[in-house]
Protein backbone atom coordinates (compact mmCIF):
# COMPACT_ATOMS: atom_id res chain seq x y z
CA UNK A 1 0.00 0.00 0.00
CA UNK A 2 1.48 3.51 -0.89
CA UNK A 3 1.86 6.11 2.15
CA UNK A 4 -0.22 8.76 0.88
CA UNK A 5 -3.10 6.15 1.16
CA UNK A 6 -1.44 4.67 4.23
CA UNK A 7 -2.07 8.18 5.36
CA UNK A 8 -5.28 8.61 4.01
CA UNK A 9 -6.72 5.32 5.80
CA UNK A 10 -5.08 6.92 9.36
CA UNK A 11 -6.91 10.03 9.42
CA UNK A 12 -10.17 8.46 8.33
CA UNK A 13 -9.64 6.07 11.03
CA UNK A 14 -9.02 8.52 13.58
CA UNK A 15 -11.60 10.57 12.40
CA UNK A 16 -14.35 7.23 13.37
CA UNK A 17 -12.94 7.43 17.10
CA UNK A 18 -13.48 11.08 16.92
CA UNK A 19 -16.86 10.79 15.85
CA UNK A 20 -17.98 7.91 18.01
CA UNK A 21 -16.45 9.51 20.81
CA UNK A 22 -18.55 12.35 20.82
CA UNK A 23 -21.60 10.44 19.87
CA UNK A 24 -20.42 8.48 23.21
CA UNK A 25 -20.54 11.41 25.01
CA UNK A 26 -23.78 12.92 23.91
CA UNK A 27 -24.98 9.89 25.14
CA UNK A 28 -24.58 8.93 28.03
CA UNK A 29 -24.86 13.04 29.30
CA UNK A 30 -28.19 14.56 30.38
CA UNK A 31 -28.85 18.31 30.48
CA UNK A 32 -29.21 19.93 33.76
CA UNK A 33 -31.01 22.74 35.30
CA UNK A 34 -30.44 23.91 38.42
CA UNK A 35 -32.48 26.90 40.07
CA UNK A 36 -31.13 28.82 42.56
CA UNK A 37 -30.39 32.36 43.80
CA UNK A 38 -33.12 33.38 41.67
CA UNK A 39 -30.90 32.17 38.48
CA UNK A 40 -31.91 29.50 36.47
CA UNK A 41 -28.55 27.22 35.25
CA UNK A 42 -28.87 25.20 32.45
CA UNK A 43 -26.35 22.90 31.28
CA UNK A 44 -26.12 21.65 27.83
CA UNK A 45 -25.28 18.03 26.72
CA UNK A 46 -21.66 19.25 26.38
CA UNK A 47 -21.40 20.75 29.91
CA UNK A 48 -21.50 24.20 29.10
CA UNK A 49 -23.50 25.97 31.12
CA UNK A 50 -26.01 29.14 30.27
CA UNK A 51 -27.30 30.89 33.05
CA UNK A 52 -31.03 32.80 33.04
CA UNK A 53 -32.71 35.25 36.10
CA UNK A 54 -35.90 33.86 36.74
CA UNK A 55 -36.97 37.99 36.23
CA UNK A 56 -35.95 37.51 32.71
CA UNK A 57 -37.90 34.55 31.86
CA UNK A 58 -41.76 34.47 30.80
CA UNK A 59 -42.26 31.35 31.85
CA UNK A 60 -43.08 27.62 29.64
CA UNK A 61 -45.09 26.18 27.44
CA UNK A 62 -45.70 22.25 26.80
CA UNK A 63 -46.03 21.76 22.74
CA UNK A 64 -46.63 19.04 20.88
CA UNK A 65 -44.71 19.63 17.43
CA UNK A 66 -45.75 17.76 14.12
CA UNK A 67 -42.98 18.12 11.52
CA UNK A 68 -43.18 16.78 7.96
CA UNK A 69 -43.00 13.05 7.43
CA UNK A 70 -42.49 12.46 11.87
CA UNK A 71 -44.56 9.61 12.88
CA UNK A 72 -45.46 10.89 15.98
CA UNK A 73 -45.21 14.88 17.00
CA UNK A 74 -42.30 16.11 18.99
CA UNK A 75 -43.07 17.04 23.12
CA UNK A 76 -41.43 20.32 23.75
CA UNK A 77 -41.24 22.25 26.35
CA UNK A 78 -40.67 25.88 25.73
CA UNK A 79 -39.04 28.28 28.49
CA UNK A 80 -39.67 31.64 26.80
CA UNK A 81 -38.57 35.46 27.89
CA UNK A 82 -40.54 38.22 28.47
CA UNK A 83 -41.15 38.73 25.01
CA UNK A 84 -42.07 35.45 23.96
CA UNK A 85 -39.03 34.61 22.31
CA UNK A 86 -37.54 31.10 22.55
CA UNK A 87 -34.88 30.79 25.57
CA UNK A 88 -34.05 27.21 25.02
CA UNK A 89 -36.55 24.16 24.63
CA UNK A 90 -36.21 20.70 25.78
CA UNK A 91 -37.99 17.16 25.10
CA UNK A 92 -40.38 16.56 27.58
CA UNK A 93 -40.04 12.88 26.99
CA UNK A 94 -36.64 12.85 28.65
CA UNK A 95 -37.48 14.87 31.72
CA UNK A 96 -39.30 13.90 34.49
CA UNK A 97 -43.07 14.99 34.95
CA UNK A 98 -42.56 16.41 38.99
CA UNK A 99 -38.91 18.07 37.69
CA UNK A 100 -41.10 19.55 34.70
CA UNK A 101 -44.07 20.51 36.97
CA UNK A 102 -41.75 21.97 39.83
CA UNK A 103 -40.26 24.24 37.46
CA UNK A 104 -43.43 25.48 36.06
CA UNK A 105 -44.31 26.53 39.40
CA UNK A 106 -41.74 28.32 39.65
CA UNK A 107 -41.22 30.20 35.88
CA UNK A 108 -45.08 30.22 35.37
CA UNK A 109 -46.61 29.87 31.50
CA UNK A 110 -49.52 27.90 30.15
CA UNK A 111 -50.03 24.36 31.94
CA UNK A 112 -51.99 23.24 28.75
CA UNK A 113 -50.26 21.09 26.17
CA UNK A 114 -51.23 22.11 22.48
CA UNK A 115 -50.45 20.21 19.60
CA UNK A 116 -49.01 23.06 17.04
CA UNK A 117 -47.15 22.93 13.85
CA UNK A 118 -43.76 23.65 13.41
CA UNK A 119 -44.44 26.84 11.74
CA UNK A 120 -47.01 27.58 14.46
CA UNK A 121 -44.86 27.15 16.94
CA UNK A 122 -41.71 29.52 15.36
CA UNK A 123 -44.85 31.86 14.98
CA UNK A 124 -45.75 31.63 19.19
CA UNK A 125 -41.96 31.27 20.24
CA UNK A 126 -39.32 33.19 17.64
CA UNK A 127 -35.79 31.00 17.73
CA UNK A 128 -37.50 28.28 18.76
CA UNK A 129 -37.06 26.50 15.76
CA UNK A 130 -33.47 26.12 13.94
CA UNK A 131 -32.72 27.72 11.00
CA UNK A 132 -32.48 24.62 8.95
CA UNK A 133 -35.90 23.34 9.84
CA UNK A 134 -37.77 26.42 9.51
CA UNK A 135 -36.10 27.37 5.75
CA UNK A 136 -35.52 24.15 4.18
CA UNK A 137 -35.18 25.11 0.71
CA UNK A 138 -32.36 27.20 1.66
CA UNK A 139 -31.12 24.60 3.54
CA UNK A 140 -31.22 22.06 0.52
CA UNK A 141 -29.44 24.70 -1.48
CA UNK A 142 -26.46 24.95 1.01
CA UNK A 143 -26.13 20.91 1.52
CA UNK A 144 -25.93 20.87 -2.27
CA UNK A 145 -23.14 23.75 -2.52
CA UNK A 146 -21.19 22.01 0.27
CA UNK A 147 -21.36 18.64 -1.72
CA UNK A 148 -20.38 19.93 -5.43
CA UNK A 149 -16.94 21.53 -2.99
CA UNK A 150 -16.47 18.62 -1.39
CA UNK A 151 -16.40 16.51 -4.91
CA UNK A 152 -14.09 19.07 -6.15
CA UNK A 153 -12.12 18.46 -3.85
CA UNK A 154 -11.50 15.20 -3.76
CA UNK A 155 -11.31 14.85 -7.61
CA UNK A 156 -8.89 18.07 -8.04
CA UNK A 157 -6.99 17.44 -5.11
CA UNK A 158 -6.95 13.48 -3.56
CA UNK A 159 -7.05 12.08 -6.63
CA UNK A 160 -3.88 13.08 -8.54
CA UNK A 161 -2.05 12.16 -4.82
CA UNK A 162 -3.56 8.64 -5.10
CA UNK A 163 -3.04 8.59 -8.76
CA UNK A 164 0.46 9.67 -8.25
CA UNK A 165 1.55 6.79 -5.90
Amino acid sequence: MAPVARDIEVVGYAFLIVVAGLVILLVFTREELVVAGGVLTRRNLLGLPRRYGLDVIGGMARRDVTYLFARQPAQYVVVYDRHNRCLFKMYRVIWDPTDLGRLHAMVGGDVRTRPVTSAELAEEFPGSIAWPIAHPWASIAVEFALLLVFFFVLVTVIDPLISRS
